[in-house]
């Protein structure tokens, strides 16, 4: 049955409200924790395609089924959900929306699931390089994931690991208060990271509401 315009413009507008506006973590947290019951009809109405683009990656980088993987920014469990689908089963999820966590959860997918976010002055209680992969999909963007994730980040992915993520293109222009791209670059140029592969992907969202391209950049932690 086709989408009709409205039933679109409604579930994107309602799947894009946790888009930051004042620029306050709490009120993101907030906004995803009121549209965690609905935030997977909304996405596949809408076609987001954030996780699968991570979900096409990831296996050629980790085809270990037992890896222990990091999802960052878990939400409601969208990635961890078709991951377990084709057999990983050491999943990890992190989120700081508690109502997201309590949905992903549900699915009984992820080995382990933890409110909160990573970051070295709130660090997760795992040993350094406890992670053969980490992976985030639709996280690092204004307002949620930032250059101030990256150091822990780091710190829990083992010598040899992978840094999957899969954003909107966009989500690499900077700002005074937002530095993924040069953080990134970074730790490349100080030899800490290799980056491995840069792939772009059409319909980010599967219908033409806006313009937007998809990425996935990979990492290899040296």
């Amino acid at each position: 049955m086709a989408k009709n315009s409205e039933e679109l413009a409604m579930h994107y507008r309602e799947l894009t409200k946790a888009r930051p506006v004042s620029g306050d973590p709490q009120k993101v947290i907030e906004s995803y924790d009121e549209l965690a019951a609905t935030y997977d009809e909304h996405s596949k109405f809408v076609g987001y395609s954030a996780p699968a683009g991570a979900y096409r990656r990831l296996p050629e980088v980790v085809p270990n089924k037992q890896a222990l993987i990091l999802d960052v920014g878990c939400g409601t469990g969208m990635l961890g959900e078709m991951l377990h689908k084709d057999g990983y089963s050491n999943l990890y999820g992190l989120d700081p929306s508690d109502k997201s966590c309590d949905v992903a959860r549900s699915k009984g997918c992820y080995a382990t699931i933890i409110q909160g976010v990573a970051r070295p002055e709130t660090p997760l209680s795992f040993d350094d390089g406890y992670f053969d992969a980490i992976v985030s999909s639709g996280t690092f963007q204004p307002g949620h994931c930032d250059q101030n994730d990256i150091p822990e980040l780091i710190r829990l992915l083992r010598s040899g690991g992978f840094m999957v993520i899969s954003t909107r293109k966009a989500s690499l222009n900077e700002t005074d208060s937002y530095r993924v791209k040069s953080t990134l670059k970074h730790y490349v140029d100080t030899s800490v990271l290799e980056e491995t592969s840069y792939q772009e992907f059409n319909d980010y969202f599967g219908f033409a509401t806006e313009d937007v391209t998809g990425i996935v950049l990979t990492y290899k932690k040296k």
